[in-house]
């Protein structure tokens, strides 16, 4: 009982690297590293000879919060942490769009080229030459 519950409640690290995209080889180093509290390492037995890491699924399920931060001085005015806000508002806009920007403008010439080639398109089938039952009868 005590074994499936623990298995319940825990990853192994080969686990966590598939769910994080990563090597099993960084997951175990994290765990050394201490970067998943509440990790451990069973003993070795005859299946595993070196034994296997468990991390707490809670650690890997939790989604993380996160968020942007400003340095403030300590002197800054009302007027100057708005200025700060307006700045770094609208740098994060631009870093979104100039993207947007470039994917509209290469539909643009895509779309462009494309009418360009219909129109010699048309021009080709109207300025075709008559053959001679069009030119009798035409």
């Amino acid at each position: 009982m005590t074994d499936t519950l623990k298995a319940n409640e825990f990853y192994t690290a080969a686990e966590v690297a598939k769910i994080k995209g990563i090597t099993k080889q960084a997951i175990i180093d994290g765990c050394k590293k201490g970067r998943y509290p509440g990790s451990m390492k069973t003993e070795p037995d005859n299946l595993n000879t070196r034994g296997i890491w468990q991390i707490p699924k809670h650690l890997i399920d939790t989604p993380v919060a996160t968020q942007d931060v400003v340095i403030l001085n300590k002197g800054m005015t009302p007027q100057n942490i708005e200025q700060l806000i307006i700045n770094s508002t609208r740098a994060a806009i631009k870093e979104e769009i100039e993207p947007l920007r470039n994917e509209v403008q290469q539909l643009r010439n895509e779309l462009e080229s494309h009418y360009r080639r219909q129109d010699e398109r048309i021009r080709e089938v109207v300025t075709k030459p008559k053959g001679f039952w069009q030119k009798l009868f035409g």
